[in-house]
């Protein structure tokens, strides 16, 4: 066996001396947080397979709701105080709505079941919300309606909010967390590397959704000239 299979043979054997259960294995939908024995998918642990399971995709909803609410909110507040052009105006709200709508789609898809679609609909939100957060970060600049210490703040998120595309796509293009590709990666970090995929995508996802709370400081703080 290669030494990805060797190391999941290691994982389901200390998992069912733990349970003292003889019918431990890999799937989808397992548990109550999806494939959390191993991975199905060849990058490793991915967000969508944790939330592959009724309790954990239910979880995934109600968890998501405050960070959407604030970034329409934040979003309409940071479009009345600096009054950009139309065609802005227009493309802000267009990257939110598509945003929303297969973000919404994308937890009724799941890749344990309709994969395909499941492909979809994240690779729209996750377009739509990089584009939505740089392009408010970018007009938000240009207003020239901030104090220089919230101008610091928004291009420490903009950074932040910038590297996350970079670093994913790079481990994904290079195969670095592919099973297929490079088999040895699950093993790295004492047999942590499995995570990896999944760290790249919670941290893009934080890191994106932290205009809102972001623009939510400025205005409490009265960061505007």
């Amino acid at each position: 066996a290669n030494e990805s299979t060797a190391y999941f043979e290691k994982v389901a054997a200390n998992r069912m001396n733990l349970s003292g259960r003889t019918d431990v294995g890999c799937g989808c939908g397992q548990g109550l947080f999806g494939e959390n024995l191993c991975p199905e998918d060849a990058n490793g642990y991915t967000l969508s397979s944790f939330i592959s399971t009724n309790f954990a995709v239910v979880l995934w909803i109600l968890l998501s709701m405050v960070p959407t609410a604030t970034l329409w909110y934040s979003t309409e507040l940071a479009l009345r105080r600096m009054k950009p052009s139309s065609a802005l105006y227009w493309a802000i709200w267009i990257e939110l709505a598509l945003f929303q709508l297969s973000f919404w789609w994308f937890p009724m898809f799941q890749d344990c079941v309709m994969l395909y679609a499941h492909d979809i609909t994240t690779a729209i939100y996750t377009t739509a919300l990089p584009a939505l957060s740089l392009t408010l970060l970018y007009v938000i600049w240009q207003a020239k309606t901030l104090k220089k210490s919230a101008r610091i703040i928004i291009a420490v998120v903009a950074g932040m909010t910038c590297l996350a595309g970079p670093l994913f796509t790079t481990a994904y293009w290079y195969g670095l967390l592919s099973v297929t590709v490079n088999p040895s990666f699950v093993t790295w970090f004492n047999g942590n590397g499995v995570y990896l995929f999944y760290l790249i995508e919670s941290y893009g996802l934080s890191m994106i959704f932290l205009i809102g709370p972001t623009l939510l400081f400025i205005e409490d703080y009265k960061g505007w000239n």
